[in-house]
């Protein structure tokens, strides 16, 4: 009459590991393990748990019927990466130049590794984009991102050693008739 848990298998599958951040959504560091010749496990969808250097860290859902070649597993966040995203106040400004007004923006992203290894990071964020003719998105400075100008998505991929710190900037100015108002 009682009940049991029983583990039917366990796999020790080599992994690459790799924090992931989006700062403008979320100032965290999400730590990734990315699986590759997965395919010779035979795994079934479901819920696994998971351990990582010998600590649980929770359950996932995998579904391996919906995944490529790499199957993708979340192992949380990691509060010994500390990310921060600030506007640069100095780039928050106006001009009128005729019938156009130009807004410029600008903000700062720090990645600092406290932890005693090095680190892989993802950090994503993003250009704003428009469909409107009137508008005119122009980039100044991304700090060497990956920019993809359809999606205005940018992604900056990199090694951190322990207890080093890295800045990006991403600067960007707003061109828009002055008969407008902007919400941004």
């Amino acid at each position: 009459g009682k009940q049991y848990t029983v583990s039917v298998d366990e796999y020790s599958i080599p992994a690459y590991y790799e924090y992931y951040t989006a700062p403008k959504i979320d100032p965290t560091a999400y730590l990734t393990a990315q699986l590759t010749n997965w395919e010779q496990y035979n795994l079934l969808p479901g819920d696994a748990n998971l351990f990582f250097e010998g600590t649980y860290v929770g359950k996932s859902y995998i579904d391996p019927v919906e995944t490529n070649d790499t199957l993708q597993i979340s192992l949380g966040r990691d509060n010994n990466i500390v990310i921060e995203r600030t506007k640069i106040k100095d780039l928050q400004s106006k001009s009128l130049i005729g019938n156009t007004k130009k807004m410029s923006y600008g903000f700062e992203i720090l990645v600092r590794n406290k932890k005693k290894e090095a680190i892989n990071i993802v950090i994503e964020d993003q250009v704003p984009i428009t469909t409107n003719k009137d508008l005119e998105i122009e980039v100044e400075d991304i700090s060497g991102a990956k920019y993809d100008k359809n999606k205005g998505k940018l992604e900056w991929k990199f090694s951190l050693n322990p207890a080093e710190s890295k800045k990006m900037k991403l600067k960007y100015n707003v061109k828009y008739p002055k008969d407008k108002i902007l919400q941004m």
